[in-house]
């Protein structure tokens, strides 16, 4: 081979080499279309989450009336439930307290025994004010203190269906019995014992008739009124006496009256000792 050809053969292995470069670097610095899409779509993407990050928050529709009216009308029924139920909550908390009361006031009356005495004596003292007028009352045997006050048990009122009042030991007791409608449609017959002590309300009973028909016969069914004292004590004593010289009274009579039989009754044989 001589130098001219040398010279040809190096010229082409140049050139080939050169076309190789180009073919070789342009794949790698072009990118494909398919790579082209893709990082057009990533750019897209993130330009409208920019956009929506950077966006105002966008302000509710406003309601329309209905709606408005409607807000307001649950608003005040809210409140109205929440009065409603703080005021039951205030009437139990006194509804307890009264109960309580009551409650003692109940067991005072029944422990004392100032009720039971009150209708013991309404019982016993019932016909004392006609027996009075008629001159037939007389003092129960050991009950000298007891002054029975005819005037005062004469001017009874019309509308009471009892007044009776006496004195013992230095205190005046007025006991009165008045009707009581405590219902329009209730039939059953009902009373209020109230008693006075030296002209000050201590007590008021509620009573009703004890069922046999009896006019002075009345059962305590509750406490309408309580002023606890030093008369408690007192009274309990005078309706207690009072009760032991009537039950003595009565067997008394009940003694005479068997005492009048017998001495009418006669035998053919005598009676056996």
């Amino acid at each position: 081979m001589d130098d001219q050809q040398f010279i040809l053969l190096m010229v082409a292995l140049v050139a080939l080499i050169f076309v190789l470069w180009s073919v070789i670097g342009g794949s790698r610095s072009k990118p494909s279309k398919i790579s082209r899409k893709a990082r057009k779509a990533a750019e897209k993407a993130a330009k409208a989450k920019l956009v929506e990050e950077e966006a105002p928050a966008s302000e509710p529709l406003p309601a329309n009336e209905d709606d408005v009216y409607t807000d307001a009308a649950s608003r005040v029924r809210r409140q109205l439930e929440e009065a409603a139920l703080e005021a039951q909550a205030v009437h139990e908390r006194k509804a307890v307290e009264v109960d309580e009361k009551l409650d003692r006031a109940r067991h005072y009356v029944q422990e004392s025994g100032v009720g039971e005495g009150a209708a013991i004596l309404l019982e016993i003292m019932w016909n004392w004010p006609d027996m009075t007028q008629r001159g037939e009352w007389a003092r129960p045997a050991g009950m000298h203190e007891l002054e029975f006050d005819e005037a005062a048990n004469q001017d009874e009122t019309s509308d009471s269906l009892k007044l009776l009042t006496w004195r013992w030991m230095g205190r005046t007791y007025v006991l009165r019995l008045d009707p009581v409608n405590r219902s329009i449609v209730q039939a059953e017959e009902a009373g209020l014992l109230s008693l006075q002590v030296d002209g000050q309300d201590v007590m008021g009973l509620d009573v009703e008739p004890d069922g046999n028909g009896l006019p002075n016969v009345w059962t305590v069914v509750d406490v309408d009124a309580l002023k606890s004292g030093d008369w408690m004590p007192d009274f309990v004593e005078f309706a207690g006496r009072l009760k032991i010289a009537d039950d003595e009274k009565r067997r008394q009579m009940g003694f005479e009256r068997n005492m009048t039989k017998a001495e009418r009754i006669e035998f053919d044989d005598p009676v056996p000792e």
